[in-house]
């Protein structure tokens, strides 16, 4: 076989049998008619970074100065958001009346009682210390003493106002200084000295749930020496409250 005679390039060559060969055309790398870009390799890097390195340098630039701008100090007479409802304050969760039970324990004596409790008529939210409640309680019980003693049986009528202190809003503190009426001055071999007594106790207490409270009492009653003899009553309470 006879070697192709060489000819100008993208000219048709002859062999020795006659037959012309024609050399393919070279290709652009952007097709027919295109330029080739210098530096194919580049071409799918560019494809994966996107646009120039300065370009993305300018929007994260322009992208700062916006977030300055929003997150700088309000314009003079501006008004401030409003703030954002997260769930009921302390204020709320106190604010309830109910009706209890009251059940006092003395080794002399018992008292049964039945009472009703007002909505807070003052609260008081400290900065850290939690809040400050004021109710008032309205009571009717009944005593009955134990051991023989004589007489057996007291009843009694009374207001009083009760201050609380709420560090959560779950346990509390308590005391309450009030105002009693007794249908008698003497009860289980004690002498009362008056129908009118004053009560004040001291307690601590705390929520099962939004509407069901316990609390413990150390409750006292006395005429302050108005009139003697004064002896007076002590019991220890638990008591029970439905709020509503």
């Amino acid at each position: 076989m006879s070697p192709l005679t060489a000819g100008p390039v993208g000219h048709a060559r002859s062999n020795a049998s006659g037959h012309e060969t024609v050399p393919p055309e070279p290709v652009s790398p952007d097709g027919p008619g295109g330029a080739a870009e210098p530096g194919l390799a580049a071409r799918p890097f560019r494809r994966v970074l996107g646009r120039p390195p300065v370009f993305r340098t300018r929007a994260a630039l322009t992208a700062i100065a916006l977030l300055g701008v929003i997150a700088g100090p309000a314009p003079a007479g501006a008004q401030p958001m409003p703030s954002v409802d997260t769930g009921p304050t302390v204020s709320q969760g106190m604010d309830f009346s109910g009706f209890g039970v009251r059940w006092g324990y003395n080794d002399r004596y018992q008292r049964f009682g039945l009472s009703y409790e007002t909505r807070p008529w003052w609260i008081y939210n400290t900065e850290n210390w939690g809040q400050i409640t004021a109710s008032t309680e309205v009571l009717a019980a009944g005593w009955r003493a134990s051991g023989g003693r004589d007489p057996g049986s007291l009843w009694q009528l009374g207001v009083t106002p009760v201050l609380r202190w709420w560090p959560t809003e779950y346990v509390y503190g308590e005391i309450g200084v009030g105002a009693n009426v007794f249908n008698r001055t003497t009860f289980a071999d004690r002498s009362l000295g008056s129908a009118f007594q004053f009560g004040s106790h001291i307690g601590v207490g705390m929520l099962l749930n939004e509407r069901h409270r316990l609390g413990l009492r150390y409750t006292h009653y006395s005429n302050a020496d108005i009139k003697s003899p004064n002896q007076g009553l002590d019991v220890f309470e638990l008591t029970y409250t439905l709020r509503f």
